[in-house]
């Protein structure tokens, strides 16, 4: 049976992932970007398996645009809605001027994000990425909001995850204050990943160098394979 390029989110965010000890505080059904995982995606299928999310402790930065639907971005909202048996809540039109719009989410400050992920509170999750280069950030997500949700978008000028007793959650920033906006409130369509860049510290620890896009080349001295630093100061010291 040809599987649907929405299978999406049936494999993909709305299944329970099954906590790694020590990785993630409580067990979540969506995971939120910033979330660690395995890239599943085929051809045909695309999908996310969360194994942990960081611990942060102070919010990191995302951005969030505003884009209008077109043919082939509707088509993937609207497949995927109908692959979690639910209705989409905007209509597409293509006759229409006027079209409904949906939104990305992306991590925007990833040096902060690097630096936290460095800290001693994530270090269980640094060793076992780092024994594991096959683990991914979720960093991008697209997604409609219901209405009560995109009433406090539009009133939003800052935007962040930050921690909770459910783990990861959006922050909204307004001028009347901010709010968190649990991710099952939000109907996620799509997503991107970065990968890991890896160093070594002076004590000779691994350590998160920086977060790219699938595709590119670590720079300098880093590796997405950490075990490959070992290698080359193996050398040095022969």
């Amino acid at each position: 049976m040809r599987l649907s390029l929405f299978a999406l989110l049936a494999a993909l965010l709305l299944s329970a992932c099954a906590p790694m000890p020590g990785l993630q505080k409580v067990e979540t059904k969506i995971p939120c970007i910033g979330a660690v995982g395995e890239d599943r995606s085929t051809l045909f299928k695309k999908a996310f398996q969360k194994v942990g999310e960081p611990t942060l402790a102070s919010p990191v930065g995302v951005s969030l645009n505003s884009l209008a639907f077109d043919k082939k971005s509707y088509s993937k909202y609207a497949r995927c809605s109908k692959n979690l048996g639910k209705r989409p809540i905007v209509v597409f039109v293509d006759s229409i001027a006027t079209k409904p719009r949906y939104h990305t989410l992306k991590i925007s400050d990833l040096v902060e994000l690097q630096s936290q992920f460095n800290s001693e509170k994530n270090e269980a999750l640094k060793n076992y990425m780092a024994n594991d280069d096959g683990l991914c950030l979720l960093n991008g997500i697209s997604f409609v909001a219901r209405p009560n949700v995109q009433e406090i978008i539009d009133n939003a000028h800052h935007f962040y995850i930050s921690d909770s007793k459910e783990g990861l959650v959006l922050e909204a920033h307004g001028t009347i204050g901010s709010t968190k906006i649990s991710m099952a409130s939000l109907e996620v369509f799509d997503f991107s990943t970065a990968e890991v860049c890896w160093s070594k510290n002076q004590l000779g620890n691994y350590e998160v160098a920086t977060f790219l896009t699938v595709g590119r080349s670590c720079p300098g001295h880093t590796e997405k394979d950490p075990h490959k630093l070992d290698d080359v100061a193996n050398y040095l010291k022969f």
